[in-house]
């Protein structure tokens, strides 16, 4: 089984985003506010946790992809949320694939703001412990 993590789902997002826009300049949380426009700026917003069934849980990892445009059209922006919703409904992470739900976007102040989760389960690991202790049985007749 493929370990999933929050920073190779993180880190996967940022590599695919590179090679889906090779001219623009691509930010994790830690450069975000350097960014000279045009740039994408990759924030994990949440990350929520619930269990399934025993050791068995399901995780869901939400992304902002913000846009800085450097003109600033209406046009522009709407073009790169197309290619968002195109190229992030399905990304591969070290040959695993994962689906991106719940796509939304919203322009604020002129910048883009996108939207989207990736789920998948997880399973921990629970310790081995020995199924039985050892017993003495003392046979006889009464």
């Amino acid at each position: 089984m493929i370990l999933v993590t929050i920073n190779r789902i993180y880190e996967g997002l940022v590599a695919h985003l590179e090679e889906l826009f090779p001219e623009i300049d691509i930010y994790g949380e830690d450069g975000a506010g350097d960014g000279q426009p045009p740039c994408i700026i990759v924030k994990l917003a949440k990350v929520v946790q619930s269990q399934e069934l025993n050791n068995r849980y399901r995780r869901m990892h939400t992304f902002d992809i913000a846009y800085k445009p450097a003109g600033g059209t209406a046009g522009e922006i709407s073009d790169i949320a197309e290619r968002l919703y195109e190229h992030l409904a399905l990304i591969g992470i070290e040959g695993a694939r994962y689906h991106g739900t719940n796509m939304k976007h919203e322009v604020v102040e002129n910048m883009l703001h996108f939207a989207v989760d990736y789920t998948f389960p997880v399973i921990k690991e629970q310790p081995r412990e020995p199924l039985m202790q050892s017993m003495q049985v003392k046979e006889g007749t009464k």
